[in-house]
């Protein structure tokens, strides 16, 4: 079997050499490739990720597109059995792939998602605007809620990105997402076809808006909203 991970990046000069440079040594027991799709960003990341050229596919765009856009770019490259989406920061880490993967390679399940959820139901944790980390776990608890209410699932978790699945899984699926409204339209996409997760707890260390998060808390929620309306709508 073969893994595929696609790695979006854009505008993290500060993270994407650590971030490749684990990817890149990780050992696991299937093949693994790495499709990184970069959207043409406007600090140091490209020059940086010149280094890696040799041990990944690196794709580059005309123009920023989103992080969704760059998600389904990669996802036209990918030729592994099993597919596994990988931020440019380090908010997650690398070495949980191998727990992440097991349960598909074993034939167990065909999709998994790596819960960030600690032992009190946080999710993020701003040290420098606690104000800002109480705003986003409270809309996650919201959006969890439709999610799980209007699809009939029960995910503590879903919108992670930590989502490994099966390639087959989305055969033929036509997604049109381009923010991080892609990660609701996966999760949405994978239910309805039956897919129900493994949830695997993961380590995770949020960064903030001054550490480079670039969701828009005033935009974002709008079009995670419209998405969840939309495939309810949808056969």
């Amino acid at each position: 079997m073969k893994l595929s991970v696609i790695v979006p990046v854009y505008n993290e000069q500060d993270t994407i050499g650590s971030m490749m440079d684990k990817l890149c040594s990780l050992k696991i027991p299937i093949e693994m490739e790495i499709i990184v799709v970069h959207s043409w960003s406007k600090d140091g990341t490209g020059l940086i990720l010149e280094r890696y050229r040799d041990r990944s596919k690196i794709i580059t765009q005309t123009y920023p597109m989103g992080k969704g856009n760059a998600v389904r770019r990669g996802l036209l490259e990918a030729t592994g059995d099993i597919i596994l989406i990988q931020d440019a920061d380090l908010e997650y880490n690398i070495e949980d792939y191998r727990k992440l993967i097991a349960p598909i390679v074993s034939g167990h399940t065909s999709f998994v998602l790596g819960s960030r959820h600690t032992s009190n139901g946080v999710v993020r944790q701003f040290d420098s605007n606690p104000v800002m980390a109480s705003i986003m776990n409270f809309g996650h608890r919201v959006f969890a809620f439709l999610v799980n209410k209007l699809f009939g699932s029960d995910i503590k978790d879903p919108f992670t990105m930590f989502k490994v699945f099966r390639a087959e899984c989305i055969k033929g699926a036509k997604f049109r997402c381009d923010r991080f409204d892609f990660d609701f339209e996966l999760v949405i996409t994978m239910l309805k076809r039956g897919y129900i997760p493994i949830e695997i707890p993961v380590s995770y260390k949020s960064r903030c808006f001054k550490e480079g998060k670039k969701v828009n808390i005033w935009w974002d929620p709008w079009l995670w909203l419209w998405v969840i309306i939309r495939m309810k709508l949808t056969k």
